[in-house]
């Protein structure tokens, strides 16, 4: 973030917003993404969490903990660079998105929808 700001210190964030439950499904589906956050080394996920990938509930609660960590760890760093932007968007609520976008960016609204909606109805596995 630092990097960002140092390079960018007017930036705006876009922060994507979903039901937790949802989130956390949407990883699972997205080929092997569960594996590689796995195995990555990110603030609030350290690597080999979670352990189980095969346990719900050990899933469930690391990577909503991350989630948590990770909304509260922008905000507050967003809260001390006041040159800074933070827009948090509803994905479920495309025409309130597309319209805080079209503020925040001055393009029409008819620049932003939903670009990778998987056509298969949800099974995004290799």
């Amino acid at each position: 973030l630092e990097a960002i700001f140092n390079e960018s210190p007017f930036a705006t964030f876009v922060m994507n917003f979903r039901p937790i439950n949802d989130w956390i499904s949407s990883v699972g589906r997205w080929g092997n993404m569960m594996e590689r956050l796995q195995h990555c080394n990110i603030p609030g996920l350290p690597k080999g969490v979670p352990k189980d990938l095969k346990n719900s509930t050990d899933v469930f609660l690391s990577l909503a903990n991350f989630w948590c960590h990770h909304v509260w760890h922008i905000r507050l760093f967003v809260r001390k660079h006041s040159s800074l932007m933070l827009l948090e968007l509803d994905l479920y609520d495309q025409n309130s998105s597309a319209s805080n976008l079209q503020k925040a960016f001055s393009c029409s609204q008819s620049c932003w929808g939903h670009k990778n909606a998987n056509e298969k109805g949800g099974t995004r596995k290799k």
